[in-house]
């Protein structure tokens, strides 16, 4: 199982080009607002635990899903994400073009090496992606929309959902192609470009269900001055939910 997969990753790595020429871009790792040259991201979630009054890492987050807390994340040498391996359950694999633009994200189970879900990706002249088709059991389940601020990070993003019904006196199955808004989330940046607030609309048949906020802090960086360690707050109170530790290895 293994072995197929690290055929599939060798496979993803090759580019596909395209005949109009790209504008300028940022790499993965520019847009993710890292320094260096990253080479992989090990992510790990943690339980916030208050001590007289100071918020410190507790036990190992127990993951929803998979085997273990991390999340870990893949670059090449040229700045772009090749894999995502969520939990030890599931790995994402990308595709670019010739010239670095995200085409393309396929996540498989680790177990049995079965395709979970497909995703298609579209990107503006400047390179960012505007657009991400999800597919389940080839049909298309997600859309999500992305909009970016002057500096290229993203400031909005809407996920519409698509479903289907069967019709049981006509015994046929009917698609939805439109789409139904499902969430909206507005973030914000501080003045480093870091991710300092996120506000989560949740909508159910058109009206405004919930709405969550988080806010995080960065409290801990490394030398390059990536962020280490951070924190992340919910709701009005701010109340602590999960600390994330980040350990990124570099290519120098």
């Amino acid at each position: 199982m293994k072995k197929i997969l690290l055929t599939l990753l060798a496979a993803v790595m090759t580019t596909v080009g395209v005949a109009q020429t790209a504008a300028a871009k940022k790499t993965d790792v520019e847009h993710d607002g890292l320094k260096g040259k990253v080479k992989r991201i090990t992510a790990t979630d943690y339980t916030p635990v208050d001590k007289l009054g100071k918020i410190t890492k507790g036990e190992e987050y127990p993951p929803s899903f998979g085997h273990t807390a991390s999340e870990i994340t893949v670059y090449n040498t040229s700045g772009y994400v090749v894999s995502i391996d969520v939990y030890g359950s599931w790995i994402t694999i990308y595709k670019h073009d010739h010239y670095g633009r995200r085409i393309e994200e396929n996540m498989y189970d680790t177990d049995d090496s079965t395709l979970v879900f497909k995703s298609i990706y579209q990107n503006d002249a400047k390179g960012n992606i505007i657009e991400n088709k999800h597919y389940s059991d080839m049909e298309l389940t997600f859309k999500y929309t992305y909009t970016y601020n002057e500096q290229g990070y993203m400031i909005e993003s809407n996920c519409y959902q698509y479903s289907g019904h069967y019709e049981s006196w006509s015994g046929r199955y009917y698609r939805d192609t439109v789409g139904t808004l499902s969430s909206k989330c507005i973030c914000k940046y501080d003045d480093k470009n870091n991710l300092v607030e996120t506000y989560n609309t949740i909508y159910e048949n058109g009206v405004v269900s919930t709405i969550n906020k988080s806010t995080y802090e960065y409290t801990k960086l490394d030398a390059h001055g990536n962020w280490a360690e951070k924190i992340t707050y919910v709701g009005e109170a701010n109340m602590p939910i999960v600390i994330t530790e980040r350990i990124i290895e570099y290519y120098e």
